[in-house]
Formats: C-alpha cells, structure tokens, sequence
C-alpha cells in the first residue's frame, strides 16, 4: 500500500511539473490582460518545489541542497532585514516581490534538475520536454500572428524608428529570452521526427515560429534563431556522410527562406538591414543605441528588448558620478554590451560607493538605494541585479545552480570520454548558453520567472544528455534520415 500511495504520488508530481512547463505561454498571456493571481501562482511554485525537492531528490542533489537551501533563505532573510533598516525610502512590496523572483531561479533550476536529471524513462527528456517546449514556441507563434493580423500587437520599442510588436505578451525582453532558449529545440525536434508528413507539418509550424522571431525585432531573439538554424545545418551536413539527406534539405530550404525574408521583416529594419527609400537619411541620434523604456519598473514581466536606455545625453560634469560614467564610456563597445544603460550602471557604482559598509557586504536591496518608488527600475543586466542589490555573496549563491551544472557537464565529458557528445547534447548545450549569455547582455531571465524557468530546464536537460545514453542518436549512430 505505501509503495503504491508513493507511486502515484510521484506521477501526480510528473503530471504537475510538465503541465506547469506547458502552461507557461498560457500565464504570460494573463499577466498581459491583467488576470490577478498569475505572479502569486508562480511564487507558490517555489514552495511546490520545495516539497519536490524534499521528498525526490536523492544522492549528492540531496545532500548539496541540504546545506543550499538553508544557506539561500537565512542570507535574503540578512539582506531583507538589514535593508529594511538602513534603506530609505523602503516600498516593502517592492523589496519582498523582487526578492521572491530572485529566489524562484535557484529553486527552480534544482527543482528540474531533479526532476530530469533523475529520471530512467529516456522518453521523458528526449521527447516529452523538447516536444513542450516546441509548443510552447508553436503557441507564443500563434500569438504573435493573432496579434499581427488584427493590429493589436503591443510594440517592442518606444519609439518609431524601431519596429517589432510582443503579440499579446508583456514583455520584449522575457518573450525574447523564451523564444532564443526554445527555438533549438524545435528545430531538434524537427530533426529527429521520421514520419515524413509529421517533418512537414513540424516544419511549417517552425517557420511561422521564425516568422514570429523576427517580429519581434530583438536581437536576442535572432541570435537564438541564427545559432538554432546554423547548428541543424551543420549536423545535417555531417550526416550526409551517411546518405542521409532529408533533414539537409529542409534546414537549407529554411535557412535560404529565412535570408531573403529578414530584411523585409522589423529585425532586418532593426538591424540597419531593410532597404527602404529612406535609407539615405541620417538617423536620429537618440534612435541608435536606444531600445524600450515604456515598461520600466512594472512588476515579474516588465520591458522592452533592452528597456533601461530612456536617456543617452551625457550627464552634466557636476554630477558625482562622473568619474564612473566616464570610465564605463571608455570600456570599447560598450554601446554595443549595455545599449544605454550607462547612465544607470554608473549612478549604481555611485550608490554602492557611498553605501554604508553593512550595504556593500549584504547588498543594497531591491534597484539600489531609489531616491522614491516611482524611479525604482532595474538596471536590466541581471548579474548587475543581483550583484548591486544582494551583494557579491548573493550573487555567488544566486548564481551557484550555474556553476554546478557547468562542473557536472564537464565531470561528465570527461568521464565518459566525450561519448555525450550528441545531438541532443548540443542543441541543449547551445539553448542554455544563449539563456545565460542573454541574461549577461540583455537581462529579464535569471530575474525574471517567466524567462527563468526556460534556462532551468535546458540546464537540466544539457546536464541530463551529457551522460551516455541508449540509443542516441550520434556522430557514430545510423538513423533513418
């Protein structure tokens, strides 16, 4: 009886973790028409995972956590505490809902990582989660056009030179983020389907899931759609060695639609490609660096592509930070790493500079020391985030699911001599490094639970697929295409 009560009560948790997964589209579209409760269901899932955590993990997850967990809560709680006394102003909602989403992260991450990485069913990682992450790339897909062809899109940018609409989705940064993370695995997925009408119809859903990308207009999501396609082709080229030519031909039919395509489309216009008759005209100079600032300070699933540039005028000489805005401006392309966000970097080393010492150990809590509410914003490079409000301690233990599973990956490849090195190995590997270099860049992932649990899973699955498995398809193996 309690193995029986056990088992069903670890298939119930299976049932809860993938449909929670599948779901997300679904609560990114609530929190755009204002349904209450989505950001509180999220946060109730850190407490889900909790409870996961405690009764399914085992060996060194288990003991890791043991010390992990209590670690992670006593030290916010030290930041929560000393910051409630020293800062001023202090909008306590601010604070505690900022700090629930820097949590959901680690928990997150361990919370799949368990979950996948555990797991003997091979069907579970190698075509269940890729395939919900390719509906769920299908479904913002869907959204994006609805959007499109009724004209109710919600643009990417403030300002006209720029062009890309979200659909019906808050966020340019996080739907950015989510797009780049999946859009590999669709194109995995695509690649290991055998049944020609099903490579069809995937194929189909995976151009319109391009065709949304590029509405978008955002770097990150191109960037996404880019390494995802190159990597395909790459793989496709090296199985024709094999005679295997099929999934060659569709990446190349792909990729060529997706060449010509880009300069019509707002990415091609974004990125100085499209051909228009006013490509004569000289730019104007608060358009170039700039991106969207029209939801700066909004909560969980905020922003433009890169919202923090709102100002690129030099602030005047008599400002104290100065110095640092002048030396950050002296780092080379720095335009190109923080898209305007000078300013705000600076005037947070400022703020740090002139913290009292309890601030610069623990952190400065939530946006810095904020002069009022209304300008609590994010500088929106999420290790920036953290290391300004938690500290460098808070960023190393925010950080440290990162660092373990980069050691286990490469523990596992060489232990096992490179044998991971496989198909799904790279489409993970390549899906977790855009997540994370992302978050570096643009920011509204590792801080933000929309984006984040996308990065928590390709962690997972990348750790999960560097392990040698049956029936892989690799370098070495025959499959049918």
């Amino acid at each position: 009886m309690e193995r029986t009560a056990s088992l069903s009560f670890e298939n119930i948790a299976r049932i809860v973790l993938l449909t929670y997964l599948l779901v997300q589209p679904v609560l990114d579209l609530l929190i755009f028409f204002d349904t209450p409760l989505v950001s509180q269901l999220r946060a109730l899932f850190i407490g889900a995972g909790l409870v996961y955590l405690y009764f399914f993990s085992t060996g060194w997850i288990r003991k890791l956590l043991f010390i992990y967990i209590p670690v992670l809560f006593v030290y916010f709680a030290i930041n929560f505490g000393v910051n409630y006394f020293v800062k001023d102003p202090y909008v306590l909602s601010i604070e505690v809902t900022n700090i629930v989403k820097s949590i959901y992260f680690p928990i997150i991450v361990f919370t799949y990582l368990t979950f996948i990485y555990q797991q003997i069913d091979e069907g579970l990682h190698k075509k269940i989660i890729p395939y919900i992450l390719g509906i769920n790339m299908l479904v913002i897909g869907v959204v994006v056009f609805l959007a499109d062809i009724t004209g109710t899109g919600r643009r990417a940018y403030g300002f006209l030179a720029k062009e890309g609409h979200t659909g019906w989705f808050f966020s340019g940064n996080e739907i950015s983020a989510i797009t780049a993370m999946g859009f590999p695995f669709v194109v995995l997925v695509l690649m290991k389907t055998e049944k020609l009408w099903k490579k069809m119809a995937i194929m189909a859903g995976a151009l319109l899931i391009i065709w949304a990308m590029m509405t978008l207009g955002t770097k990150v999501a191109f960037v996404g759609l880019i390494a995802g396609l190159v990597l395909g082709i790459v793989y496709a080229i090296i199985t024709l060695f094999q005679r295997k030519y099929l999934n060659f031909v569709i990446l190349a039919v792909v990729f060529i639609v997706t060449a010509v395509a880009t300069p019509a489309m707002p990415i091609g216009n974004n990125l100085g490609l499209a051909v228009t008759e006013s490509m004569n005209e000289e730019p104007e100079p608060a358009e170039e660096e700039e991106e969207s600032a029209s939801a700066e300070g909004q909560p969980e699933d905020a922003g433009g592509e890169e919202n923090a540039a709102e100002n690129t005028e030099e602030p005047s000489e008599e400002e104290p930070n100065q110095e640092i805005l002048n030396t950050i401006n002296s780092i080379p392309y720095h335009s190109a790493i923080l898209s305007g966000r000078e300013e705000h970097l600076a005037e947070a080393f400022h703020q740090l500079n002139e913290a009292p010492v309890i601030q610069k150990i623990v952190g400065m809590g939530v946006y810095q020391n904020y002069p009022n509410e209304e300008e609590a914003a994010p500088i929106e490079m999420d290790l920036f985030d953290w290391f300004f409000d938690y500290g460098f301690i808070g960023l190393l233990i925010l950080t440290f699911p990162i660092f373990v599973t980069a050691y286990v990956i490469i523990r596992n490849l060489i232990k096992y001599k490179m044998a991971p090195l496989n198909i799904y190995f790279f489409f993970g590997l390549i899906s977790m490094g855009l997540g994370i270099s992302a978050s570096i860049i643009a920011g509204h992932i590792l801080y933000y639970p929309a984006a984040a649990i996308y990065l928590a899973v390709a962690m997972a699955l990348t750790m999960k697929y560097s392990e040698p498995q049956q029936n892989t398809l690799s370098f070495r193996s025959k499959n049918k295409y």
